[in-house]
């Protein structure tokens, strides 16, 4: 456990999103790393959707291990 290691930069840095499905979620999600991008040069978006309730599946949860950063969130 414990916080993860926090980045020195964003500059090329894979970008992870997990998506609960709930409305605007998606609208919202992906408007975090295009600014992200724009202002310090983040990297790649990997997007993946899970269910509105439970956990994401375990091969949801290895495409985002593959990432630099998570965003996870809702909107509604």
């Amino acid at each position: 456990g414990g916080a993860a290691r926090r980045l020195d930069s964003l500059a090329g840095k894979k970008i992870a999103i997990l998506e609960n499905s709930k409305a605007n979620a998606g609208t919202v999600m992906l408007a975090v790393p295009k600014r992200l991008q724009e202002r310090y040069g983040a990297g790649a978006v990997v997007k993946r959707e899970k269910g509105i309730a439970g956990a994401p599946s375990p091969t949801i949860l290895e495409a985002l291990t593959t990432c630099d950063v998570a965003l996870v969130g809702s909107a509604d």
